[in-house]
């Protein structure tokens, strides 16, 4: 949802339509749930070791 910043009747009336709508809520919820798992130490650690694997195969080619 996008809102003007520092309009508080915009926020309110988003809050107001996330509360009543149950299959926005939902998606929101699942929307979030995925993108957090993008973030966990496993998935970051991960993203790093391969980041590191890949700029040493680079550099022993050179």
């Amino acid at each position: 949802l996008l809102v003007k910043p520092r309009d508080s009747q915009a926020i309110a009336d988003s809050i107001v339509e996330v509360l009543s709508n149950e299959p926005l809520r939902r998606m929101l919820e699942e929307n979030g749930k995925r993108k957090a798992r993008q973030y966990s130490w496993k998935n970051i650690t991960s993203r790093i070791i391969n980041f590191y694997h890949d700029k040493m195969k680079v550099a022993s080619v050179h």
